[in-house]
């Protein structure tokens, strides 16, 4: 296989991989985001059922301000459970007692959490899958040539700093493939990997 044809498999495969995570990220975070949805449609049945409120209305109105609010927490890297810590052996006791003289769950502070993290989780995942669909490297014929040139450099057994490769954009997609990898840690020099060398022999 030549250069250019083994850069242009390697992306592909890079691509393909990549993008199935995505799109398995984003309907991970619909059917959540759905699930959501549903509890909280059940919830509002019980609660306005006998009531002249149209219960559906009011659960679809929570549901649109949760997932409004988890998106912009999400979109900001808000972390649901952050600063909650495990729940020690110690403590189980006075949160039982707690539980049965108020009522309320063994640790309010997990609880809300819990259902904070369930609640952002939809819009978390699809956040994550789109990203993951837009770091897609390029395979466009100009991009795929320049990368198989520094391959060539590198499989003569030449080390190239990364300073030298213009545009950058080819070294990441080179170490992004594996066709590359840093000559030693902290360094800015690559170097072609196993794989670039065994694929060039073919």
């Amino acid at each position: 296989m030549n250069h250019e044809g083994l850069v242009r498999e390697a992306v592909r495969e890079y691509n393909a991989d990549l993008a199935t995570k995505g799109w398995v990220a984003i309907a991970m975070g619909v059917l959540t985001s759905l699930l959501v949805y549903v509890i909280v449609l059940v919830i509002c049945f019980f609660f306005f059922c006998l009531s002249a409120a149209p219960w559906y209305l009011v659960g679809t109105v929570i549901f649109g301000i949760f997932f409004g609010v988890s998106w912009w927490s999400c979109s900001r890297g808000v972390d649901a459970i952050e600063g909650v810590t495990p729940v020690v052996e110690d403590d189980l006791g006075a949160m039982k007692l707690a539980t049965l003289v108020t009522g309320l769950p063994l640790s309010p502070l997990h609880t809300v959490a819990g259902a904070a993290g369930l609640v952002m989780h939809g819009p978390a995942s699809i956040l994550e899958g789109r990203s993951m669909l837009a770091s897609l490297l390029p395979a466009d014929e100009a991009t795929i040539k320049g990368a198989a040139a520094v391959l060539a450099s590198l499989l003569e057994d030449k080390t190239i700093v990364v300073e030298a490769i213009n545009p950058k954009m080819l070294a990441f997609l080179l170490v992004r493939t594996g066709l590359a990898r840093p000559d030693r840690k902290g360094s800015t020099s690559l170097v072609a990997t196993i794989k670039a060398r065994e694929g060039g022999r073919v």
